[in-house]
């Protein structure tokens, strides 16, 4: 059976709270199909129907206006512990689930090894769920929803609370599923994954749909559309790290240290982080910055060959990046925190996707286009700007 889903949203809306005149549409003439092998990111920032997109594709909510049409067998997971009963066992929960999204008892018992596996929760199968951790509860969930064989699976950001090992783990079995013609609609905030898994996206803005196209071209037009976002980190209250060192800030600046989300390509840049540390790490902490391109190709990480003591305290990260060196296009840029004790590396803190940087070539007078007259793309990951000497050969 062929998969797809094919729709026109007039609305959908939830009533003011301040005003029993007032309504508020969280999406408005949205309309989109998608094909089956089609790896669908959706961004826009906070308050832009996306969530409530995803709840009216999986059938959560009903729209106040318009259709959603969807042919094939469909798996979402767009909360932690959805659908799971937390005074049951993980395996009782294989079979509760499978069963929620449509399969039949004899098929959850074929795939329970490969669910399980795909888990990594043997020790753990015949616990109650309600002991699990969030980070169990999404290994689950996702395994399941994986393994019932859909035509359609549909994620929200609840993947970010997975551990990076896992968070490729999916990736990898979400390109698995676009390759065998299935269908992935993926919504985050992390677009270093948008643009990796996903070959198409949409952006939301006020719960209109104002792009759709290829993924590289929707995170530059994302922030086209939000000239301040992701040029600073806001925790808003999230604490990422461990017990021994914690991410407190970060941002990147232009030279006179005012935060920006764009450069010229020649033009030099500092990424910098804040970050705690207990003063017990064993070992020098080595802050590192990570840079990706939209496709998902790693650019560069660049990691200081001094590191500071290791007393209990703040500290504060810096790095440059030079002028002509990035490429034009939008890299995203992932910080971590690790230490190397014993033979093992160990990560405190990764926030992937963390800040963006936007460089562009403005085609002034006395650059590197202006010399050679070439005005179309420049392929690879950095154009250098170095030093050449062209003469007449000597006879």
């Amino acid at each position: 059976m062929s998969s797809g889903l094919k729709g026109l949203l007039g609305g959908s809306r939830r009533k003011a709270e301040l005003s029993s005149s007032s309504e508020f549409w969280a999406l408005r003439d949205v309309s989109f199909s998608l094909e089956e092998g089609t790896r669908l990111g959706i961004i826009g920032r906070n308050g832009a129907g996306k969530s409530t997109l995803l709840k009216l594709l999986s059938r959560i909510t009903e729209p106040s206006a318009g259709r959603i049409r969807i042919f094939g067998r469909t798996a979402s997971l767009l909360e932690i512990g959805t659908g799971f009963h937390p005074e049951l066992t993980g395996r009782e929960n294989i079979f509760l689930n499978g069963a929620l999204l449509g399969m039949a008892r004899e098929e959850v018992r074929r795939k329970l090894d490969q669910i399980v596996a795909f888990a990594e929760i043997e020790e753990f199968l015949d616990e109650p769920v309600k002991h699990y951790s969030s980070g169990m509860y999404v290994r689950l969930g996702f395994a399941i929803a994986a393994h019932v064989d859909p035509q359609i699976l549909i994620l929200d950001e609840v993947l970010a609370v997975g551990d990076l090992q896992f968070q490729r783990k999916c990736f990898g079995k979400m390109e698995e599923l676009g390759q065998a013609a299935r269908s992935v609609i993926f919504v985050s905030h992390d677009l270093a994954a948008v643009s990796s898994l996903c070959n198409r996206c949409i952006v939301l803005d006020s719960g209109r749909l104002v792009y759709d196209g290829p993924t590289s071209q929707g995170i530059i037009r994302y922030y086209e559309q939000n000239p301040l976002a992701r040029n600073t980190l806001e925790l808003a209250g999230r604490a990422i790290g461990d017990a021994d060192a914690r991410l407190i800030a970060a941002e990147v600046v232009d030279e006179a240290g005012r935060p920006v989300v764009e450069s010229a390509v020649s033009s030099p840049v500092r990424v910098r982080m804040r970050y705690w540390q207990s003063g017990k790490l064993g070992a020098p902490a080595v802050p590192n910055f990570h840079f990706y391109r939209t496709d998902g190709v790693c650019a560069f990480v660049t990691v200081p060959t001094e590191m500071a003591q290791g007393e209990r305290g703040d500290y504060l990260a810096e790095v440059t990046i030079p002028g002509d060196f990035l490429n034009e296009g939008v890299y995203t840029i992932g910080i971590a925190l690790t230490t190397f004790l014993r033979g093992h590396l160990n990560t405190h803190f990764y926030e992937r996707g963390a800040l963006v940087l936007n460089v562009r070539d403005p085609r002034e007078a006395g650059g590197l286009r202006d010399g050679i007259g070439y005005a179309g793309d420049f392929p690879g990951v950095v154009r250098p700007h170095f030093a050449w000497t062209v003469s007449r050969a000597k006879e």
